[in-house]
């Protein structure tokens, strides 16, 4: 089962978008994301919504994998 930030990545990668516009979108810098990544630890909470948003999936997406 994937991980909130996995399913980020593979969004990201599937829709051809670069990270750093994710972190310039949540006012993050791109070592915050780096370091969620590395340490497999998900994003907070409030992140949640304005990542989907961006991303344009749902929140419950995100937090579950499923539509």
């Amino acid at each position: 089962m994937m991980s909130i930030l996995e399913r980020v990545f593979s969004e990201l990668e599937k829709q051809n978008i670069k990270p750093i516009r994710l972190c310039e979108h949540l006012g993050i810098s791109t070592a915050l994301l780096s370091t969620w990544k590395k340490r497999g630890t998900e994003p907070k909470a409030k992140y949640i919504k304005p990542i989907a948003e961006f991303l344009g999936v749902s929140e419950n997406y995100l937090l579950t994998g499923e539509e």
